[in-house]
C-alpha cells in the first residue's frame, strides 16, 4: 500500500491521506462544489468523513464514488453504526468502505448501476432526512 501523508481521527473515524487518496478527494470535492452540492466542507464534518471513506477505494468510476459519498453521508447522519444490518456500509472500525459495489450494500435498490432507492425497514435508523 501507499504510505499515508496525513492520518488522524475524527469522531471515531480515521482520516488518512495518501497521494492517490488526496488526488481523488480533490477531484470529488471539485465536482461537488461545481454541482453546488457542497460549497464548504469543514474538516471532520460528516461530508469530510464521507469523502475520506469513499476515497479509500480507488477503483470506482467518478459516478460510483459520488453515489458512495451520498450514501455514506446518509449512513453517518442516520447513525449507521447502530443499524441491525449494515452489510457493505462503512464502519468506524475500519478506514474504508467495502470494495463491493454500492448496489450490493444492504437495502440499496439500483437500476443499471444507478442507485434509485433505499429499503431499510426495521433497521434502527435514527436522525432526519435533509
Amino acid at each position: 500500500g501507499e504510505e499515508d501523508l496525513e492520518r488522524f481521527e475524527c469522531e471515531g473515524y480515521i482520516r488518512s491521506f495518501s497521494r492517490k487518496k488526496q488526488e481523488i478527494y480533490s477531484k470529488l470535492l471539485g465536482v461537488l462544489q461545481y454541482r453546488k452540492y457542497e460549497e464548504v466542507i469543514e474538516p471532520c464534518s460528516t461530508q469530510d468523513i464521507a469523502l475520506h471513506l469513499v476515497t479509500s477505494q480507488t477503483d470506482f468510476s467518478l459516478d460510483a464514488q459520488l453515489q458512495r459519498f451520498f450514501l455514506t453521508v446518509m449512513y453517518i447522519r442516520w447513525e449507521g453504526e447502530g443499524w441491525i444490518n449494515k452489510t457493505g456500509w462503512p464502519s468506524s472500525e475500519s478506514e474504508w468502505l467495502s470494495s463491493e459495489p454500492e448496489c450490493t450494500w444492504y437495502g440499496i435498490i439500483c437500476n443499471n448501476g444507478r442507485v434509485t432507492g433505499l429499503e431499510l425497514p426495521d433497521n434502527n435508523l435514527k436522525g432526519e432526512i435533509g
